[in-house]
Parts: C-alpha cells; structure tokens; sequence
C-alpha cells in the first residue's frame, strides 16, 4: 500500500473510521507529497484527532438526495457484495456486486418538464419516516427520528454500522483487566435515544416516577432496576407497534459513545465538570479537581458527542442488555455477551463517580433486580442481528 501511496499522483483518503490506519498512511504521505492528499469523510464523521484539517464532506449513500430510496439501494448493494464475497475472492467485491444490482432509481430533477410536479430540496433532504416516528429530519449530527407518547417526545440518532477497537489499550491510565482490548464489527445500524430516559417518558408510560431528583422532567429517570426497564419497554412496545425499543448491547453502547474516537473519552484525553456530570473532586488521570453537582442534571444540558448523543459519560450508569462477562479475544462480530451471570452489564458512569468511571472503556454491573439513584438507562429500537457472544 506505500509503494501505491509514494507513486500515486493524487491520494484521496476517507477519514470517516479506521482512524489509526488512515493516520499511519497519511502520515507517510504528507511526508512524500501533501499537496496531493484529498481528505474526505461523510457528514458527521470526522474523528476528533482530525478535525484541524481541512476534511472535504461527501453525503453517504443512504443519505443521497438524488437517489429514490436511498436506504434501500445501499442495503441492497451491501447484500450483493456480501454474496460475491462468499463465492470467490476478489480484489473489488463492489464491481462484480454491481452487475447483479438493480440501477437505482432517480428522484425528478426539479427543472422538470411542465406538467410534472418538482421536488423541493427540503422534501429531498427529509429522510425516510418510520412507521412508529412522530418526526423526523437530518442536522449536523445526521439523522434522526422522534418518538411521542402523551405530547413527551423522545429523539432517536441513527447509528450507522462499522468497526471499532472495544476495550482500553494498556497504556490507558486506570484501566481495568476486564477491559481487553479487541475489534468489533456491528453489521446492522440502530437507532439510540439521544438522551438517557427522562422522568416524564417514563411518567408517560407507567404513571409513576420512582426518583430521586424530582424537580426537572427531563431529568433522567434513576432508581430503575433492569428488571423494571423490560417492564417499561413491553409497555412501550404494545403502545406502539414495529418500534421495537431495547437496551442496547454493550458493545453497541460503547460504539455509540466513543462516537469515533479512540481516546479515554468521546471529548478527548481527559474532562471536566461542564463537559460531564461527575465528581470532579477525584478527577481522572491527575486532572484538576473542581466541582461536584451533587446530583443528576436535565438530559441534553451538556455538549454532545460527535454523533450527537448527550451524557454518554455521567450523569447516570446506563443499563445494557447484557450479562456481564469478559471478552473474548480476537476479532467479533456483533458480540451479545454471554448466556448467563450474575449481573447486567452497566456503563457510563454516574453524578456520582469518580472519573475513571465515565471512560467509554469501563465496565460495571450489578444483579437485574438492583436499582439506585445512580442508575437509569438508555432505549435502543432496532431488530437485533444474529450474532456470537462476546
């Protein structure tokens, strides 16, 4: 791959993931010719280590405005890859895929001829609508769809699918053993509620509040076991149809928080109190010390990650659909966890914590029956891809 990148006259690298190995060979190129290297990612997908350069943004497939049903035409074309893969092995998997694909179908140009409606840039740019959205739309963040239950409205970020390193290198100060680093593909996008669960959805849907920190309803809802959360899901699903809510996988979780990143935390090294809500009397890594809230704060109050998802650290521990179990080594594919143990996975980080706490490579658990006021949760929605544990 050098040699192609030393003899190439123009180098055009995306950026929008394998963050390590796309530095390793720019960093070789801008050695020999930077001049020639085009960097380009799809919206929203920078990574953090690469946002000082000058990036050009490409919209995603399943994203176009000129495509009819996007969405479907990329997941057609990942099946036929998939199908050529399977059967031989080949240098560009895509080429011998397209011949197989149907064309996809072009929405009217807006110039067109009289007597055919045009299609406004805002109808274009509107995303497909679930059958259980009350909204959606498209921001810097990318897409997005909301869900209502009694006039309470619950935002939802489309995550899309990829590969990332779970776990913490061994040069990450205050990692755990249970954080063994690995590689991790989800096959399958999902969408993720942008905020943890708030005191009034879940008043929505059950009619009680058992918290402690009453004063905001967007407050998260806390002191909720994980044997409560699959209470309130059922009902959410039975109120309404094909939504198909969830706990996210704890690998989902962490794709979801890392947003990208390869760094202690999603905002970079290291954080503080206006970043995270968390105890900033014992900071992370001989940070400064600073302040403590004491308390939950309203979702949505502090910045979010680069994917768009608000308190992935701090605030309140999250729960995960999985049993809590170490890791298998190597490289997974869409990792459930084990069949069994003796407690679901927590992650995220609480008010409450220390700082190492909120890293997105640490792990914690506790029994499904246990609640606490540092503790709430986080819906996914999404069918869930077959898969190996983890």
């Amino acid at each position: 791959m050098f040699d192609l990148l030393h003899e190439a006259e123009l180098v055009i690298a995306d950026v929008s993931s394998k963050v390590e190995d796309v530095l390793l060979a720019l960093g070789i190129r801008f050695g020999l010719c930077p001049t020639r290297t085009l960097l380009v990612a799809a919206q929203g997908s920078v990574p953090a280590q690469l946002t000082a350069l000058r990036v050009l943004h490409y919209r995603p497939m399943d994203m176009s405005p000129g495509i009819e049903n996007a969405v479907g035409f990329r997941s057609e074309l990942v099946h036929w890859i998939k199908q050529v893969l399977t059967t031989r092995a080949v240098d560009s998997p895509v080429y011998l895929a397209l011949p197989s694909l149907r064309p996809p179908r072009r929405l009217p140009d807006p110039a067109s001829a009289e007597g055919e409606v045009a299609v406004s840039e805002a109808a274009v740019d509107t995303p497909e609508k679930p059958p259980w959205a009350s909204a959606v739309g498209r921001d810097e963040y990318g897409r997005y769809a909301e869900i209502t239950i009694a006039d309470v409205r619950q935002r939802f970020r489309w995550i899309e699918p990829g590969s990332f390193r779970m776990g913490s290198p061994p040069s990450e100060p205050e990692r755990n053993a249970d954080e063994v680093q690995h590689t991790v593909t989800l096959s399958r996008g999902f969408w993720l509620a942008d905020t943890a669960c708030s005191q009034e959805l879940w008043q929505a849907v059950t009619g009680g509040n058992p918290s402690r920190f009453q004063d905001d309803p967007r407050n998260p809802v806390e002191n909720v076991s994980w044997l409560d959360v699959q209470t309130f899901i059922a009902e959410l699903n039975r109120r309404l149809p094909h939504l198909q809510a969830r706990l996210p996988r704890e690998a989902e979780w962490e794709y979801a928080c890392r947003a990208g990143t390869t760094t202690p935390f999603s905002f970079g090294d290291n954080i503080t109190a206006d970043q995270v809500n968390y105890d900033e009397t014992a900071p992370y890594a001989g940070g400064k010390r600073g302040w403590y809230r004491g308390r939950t704060v309203p979702g949505g109050s502090l910045p979010p990650n680069m994917w768009g998802l608000y308190e992935m650290h701090g605030n309140v521990w999250e729960w995960c659909a999985d049993w809590y179990g170490a890791y298998r080594t190597g490289a997974q594919l869409d990792p459930r966890g084990p069949q069994e143990g003796g407690g679901r996975v927590l992650r995220g980080g609480s008010w409450g914590g220390l700082g190492t706490y909120a890293r997105s490579a640490n792990r914690s658990r506790h029994e499904p029956d246990y609640c606490s006021h540092f503790i709430g949760f986080r819906l996914a929605l999404g069918q869930e891809q077959p898969a190996e544990a983890a």
